[in-house]
Formats: structure tokens, sequence, C-alpha cells
């Protein structure tokens, strides 16, 4: 049975609100998981994955980022890559009180996994987790991001009842030929993922949109982070791949500096016959890789 909360951000003179559950193992003293949610979606979006975690018996904590399920928006829809990394840190440093030594690892993708990227560069040591796990993301906003994301603003042109026209062209692009959800008949995921979509308030998928049009964790200082183990995922599909080959490339740039400081190297791991969750796409591949990951953590 889950803990909820409903958190104000920040503590003192809160702007906005953070809602989500912490699922508590049998042992006080087990480390925690720290999962962050994509845009259009919401902390249930890890419920596929959640069953193979609870088996290793670790404390869990899920939340939907502001503006997304039950997490409210600053009034002025304020929403940057790095204001959601800042709320990331409150709730596990101020609310939850969490140490980071016992912080196992913080797993986010798409604009969550540009959130974990955010609070990589913007912690310092004594505050960080032990590992960060980031699936689907890119360091920094790609060439023509911004543009496209004002496209898709428009398509729903402020309306509620047009957030079905977004959802109809982002299952696709998220679930993409070949990947496992997109061959199935009776596809409930995909069906379930719509109505996360739909569902996302007009303000809250705006402000989202134009944080991921323009961020940059590079100029943040990421390849500079003090977390000591890093894992890299993408979906082979995503993109067409090209998700993917930015993160192994990203990988590569990050060791030629952690190898000069003798550091843990990044390691960068496909997720096969996955799109841009494969958390959903292949929920088993994704734990096992994650798994043998936090084995060496």
């Amino acid at each position: 049975m889950g803990i909820k909360y409903v958190f104000p951000i920040p503590k003192e003179h809160p702007t906005h609100s953070i809602h989500g559950v912490t699922l508590e193992s049998s042992s006080p003293s087990a480390p925690y998981v720290v999962f962050v949610n994509s845009l259009l979606t919401d902390y249930t979006m890890w419920s596929l994955v959640l069953p193979y975690f609870i088996s290793r018996d670790y404390n869990i904590v899920l939340f939907s980022q502001r503006g997304h399920g039950q997490s409210s928006l600053p009034r002025k829809d304020h929403m940057t890559i790095p204001s959601l990394a800042s709320d990331l840190q409150i709730i596990i440093s101020s609310h939850l009180n969490i140490p980071s030594n016992n912080i196992k690892a913080i797993i986010g993708v798409s604009q969550g996994g540009a959130t974990v990227l955010a609070y990589a560069a913007l912690s310092n040591i004594e505050s960080s987790s032990q590992s960060i796990i980031v699936c689907d993301t890119t360091p920094r906003a790609p060439q023509g991001n911004q543009a496209a994301w004002e496209e898709r603003i428009e398509l729903v042109n402020g309306s509620q009842l047009f957030m079905k026209r977004l959802a109809d062209i982002t299952i696709p692009r998220w679930f993409p030929p070949g990947s496992s959800i997109s061959s199935l008949i009776q596809n409930n995921r995909t069906d379930w993922i719509s109505s996360l979509i739909i569902s996302t308030p007009v303000r809250s998928f705006e402000a989202g949109a134009r944080a991921l049009g323009s961020y940059n964790t590079l100029e943040l200082g990421v390849l500079d982070s003090s977390i000591a183990n890093i894992l890299l995922l993408a979906g082979s599909l995503d993109g067409g791949g090209k998700v993917g080959e930015t993160l192994k490339q990203f990988s590569h740039d990050w060791n030629e500096k952690r190898k000069s400081e003798g550091r843990r190297e990044v390691e960068y791991v496909p997720i096969e016959r996955s799109g841009h969750l494969p958390m959903l796409d292949e929920p088993e591949q994704f734990w096992k890789v994650v798994d043998r990951f936090l084995e060496t953590v």
C-alpha cells in the first residue's frame, strides 16, 4: 500500500504542488529508487516495471512532474528543465529527507530524462544520487526542436478538446512500426497512454513543450557531474534510431572527460523492439538492463 503525498514547492512561499506516492520496502533502511515521468504522462506510466523493482525490495518514490497528473502548474505557467530538476531536488532533500547515500538511482525518461540530467548537473557531491538512469532524451534540445514543438502547440490551439489530435500523432511516434506495442492487436497500452495525453491540461502541455524546445544541460555543466554511476538507455526505434545515436555519442563525449578523471565510464544500452518509452514496449528487457546495472552500483 503506497503513501500518497502532496508537497508544496518550494516549501516557503509555494507556487505549485507535486503529487506522488511512496511504496515502502519491508526494510526501512532499503535504498530508494526515484522515478521521473515524461511530458504528457504521469507517474502511473511506470506501472509495468514497478513489480520488478518491488521484487528487489527497494523503497520507491513516484511523482508526477509539475502540471501532470494531480501536480499543479505555477500560475505563470513557468517551466524550464532546471526548474523541474529543482522540484526533484526539493522532493528528495527537503520533503522526504532521503540521505543521498541511500538513493540507489533516479530514473527518468524523455522530459523526465532531461530533468535527471539537469539534476545531475546542478547537484553537488553531498546531495547527489548514487546513480542516474536516463532514457530516450538528449543532453540539449536538438536543432529544430523548438519549431517542432510550436507546431504541436498550434495543432492543439489552446483547446482541451484538441488534445486528442496531439494523442493521435504522438502514439505512432512513440510506438513506431516494429516496436512491441505497435504489433499488438488488442492494444490496451496505447489506449492507456493516449488517455494520459488527452487528459494532460493544455497549459501544462504548452509549458512543458516550450521547456523541451530550448534547454541545454551541457551549459549547466552535466559533464562535470559528481554522479558516480550513469546509464543511458534508448529504444532502438526511437526517432528512427536517431535518439539512440545521439545518446551513444553523448556517452562517448562524457567518457572522454570521465576517463581522464579516473571515474567509472558512462554506459549506453539500446532497448531492442522499443520506441520512445521502452519501459512500456519491453518492460522485462528494460528491467533486465537496469537490474544488471544496479547490481554494480
